[in-house]
């Protein structure tokens, strides 16, 4: 009996050790990480911003801990801006604080990463949501779309979203997310994925800013349809160069080819009846207008917050299947 305690009590002592180098392997992986608190959604070129995230440690030491902030662009991944701050070892909040960029050229996204003692410890990034440029694209073709059809009913947008229910100030960009079947072997049944060809995610809701010269009129506008004209057209849709939209070529080599391509008016812009009628002296028509992304905290009071839109995009209605997707038509 005495030999069988002993051998129990050995297999505890086994047991507790091995528990306690897991517990202690577990701890080490999360002693120390860095986690966002706050970074900005969209970026103007010569304007200031900051980018602040927290350090969280459960050992305080002697170790020097860095923190290296990229910027870096969505589709070349190279780094445009980098900074450094060394911080005691101990959780605390920190800032990188009076960031300028100038030549912006692409969309952004922000990568830190964490430095011990000269060891890589943790990198996370926001490519996955990334910043968007808000320049003003100038002197786009805006026409108008209406949230019901010829019929009087609801029209449906790409994002299988009732048109009737959403913010009556919207507005189509060509640009969409597209997602895919894939069959999973392991479990034999079908996984949605996203297909992100230009790094964008998740832009239904998004706000943009809306100038028309002719009147001095300003209107604000949340993303609820794709179009006019093309579903694919991010060069124009996010670059800050001044990038013209494709539609402006005057034809549409994007429709599907056995219904013949189709001629275009030109524009890079459609917005509701009511962003129309705000802009353009309540007069429905054909405008010209610049127009730029915009946070929502930058959205001022108006009649474009009565209803805001929150719905989220229908994935199953955004299976890749381009060659039956039709947009927007004029």
């Amino acid at each position: 009996m005495s030999k069988n305690f002993t051998k129990v009590s050995g297999m505890i002592v086994i047991v507790i050790c091995i528990i306690s180098l897991l517990t202690a392997c577990v701890l080490d992986e999360v002693s120390q990480e860095v986690q966002w608190l706050n970074y900005p959604d969209q970026i103007a070129e010569g304007a200031e911003f900051e980018v602040q995230g927290e350090y969280i440690t459960i050992n305080s030491g002697e170790e020097i801990v860095e923190i290296i902030l990229h910027i870096k662009e969505v589709t070349t991944q190279k780094s445009i801006y980098n900074s450094k701050i060394v911080i005691p070892n101990s959780s605390q909040n920190f800032t990188f604080s009076n960031i300028m960029l100038d030549e912006i050229n692409d969309t952004l996204y922000f990568e830190i990463q964490l430095i011990i003692s000269g060891n890589l410890v943790q990198k996370i990034d926001t490519a996955s949501d990334p910043a968007f440029v808000s320049n003003w694209h100038s002197h786009i073709v805006t026409t108008y779309f209406n949230p019901e059809t010829l019929t009087g009913d609801p029209a449906s947008g790409t994002w299988g979203n009732d048109l009737t229910k959403e913010n009556p100030y919207f507005f189509a960009l060509p640009y969409r997310d597209f997602y895919y079947y894939v069959w999973n072997r392991t479990t034999g049944e079908k996984e949605l994925k996203r297909q992100d060809y230009y790094g964008i995610t998740d832009v239904k809701n998004r706000w943009i800013e809306i100038y028309y010269p002719a009147t001095g009129e300003y209107c604000y506008a949340q993303w609820e349809d794709v179009g006019p004209w093309n579903y694919y057209d991010p060069y124009y849709v996010f670059s800050s160069e001044d990038d013209r939209p494709y539609a402006e070529i005057g034809i549409d080599m994007g429709w599907n080819a056995k219904y013949g391509y189709r001629e275009t008016n030109l524009a890079g812009l459609d917005i509701s009846p009511q962003a129309m009628k705000y802009l353009n002296n309540d007069v429905l028509g054909k405008i010209i207008v610049n127009w730029r992304f915009v946070s929502y905290d930058q959205v001022p009071d108006g009649p474009w917050l009565n209803k805001i839109s929150v719905t989220n995009a229908d994935p199953e209605i955004l299976n890749l299947q381009t060659q039956t997707l039709r947009t927007l038509q004029n």
